[in-house]
């Protein structure tokens, strides 16, 4: 239990530290219909192997999507493209959930 618990601690951290840190450096690209966060192109710290799952890159979208409605910006669905693993990386599309009262 405390092993998980540790594990979801670290996770939370990396997702913000690596969520501002995009936003900051203004790493997340814009297109038309939606945003793309591209981490094979970037780069991520040395905690990588826990931004390869879809949940935890699902957690990432969902962070830069929130801080943009938060900055005042429109809810456009974000594209999370993972670090590469054996040639291949994961990519996940956040869209996001209407709020209450729209």
């Amino acid at each position: 239990l405390e092993r998980g618990l540790d594990r979801a601690m670290q996770l939370q951290r990396v997702v913000a530290q690596l969520g501002g840190d995009s936003l900051l450096h203004s790493r997340v690209t814009r297109a038309p219909l939606f945003r793309c966060l591209n981490l094979c192109e970037t780069g991520v710290p040395g905690e990588a192997q826990l931004l390869t799952h879809s949940l935890a890159l699902q957690r990432l979208g969902l962070f830069v999507l929130d801080a943009y409605i938060q900055m005042g910006h429109s809810g456009k669905p974000v594209v999370v493209v993972g670090p590469e693993e054996e040639g291949e990386a994961s990519v996940v599309a956040v869209v996001g959930a209407p709020t209450a009262g729209q």
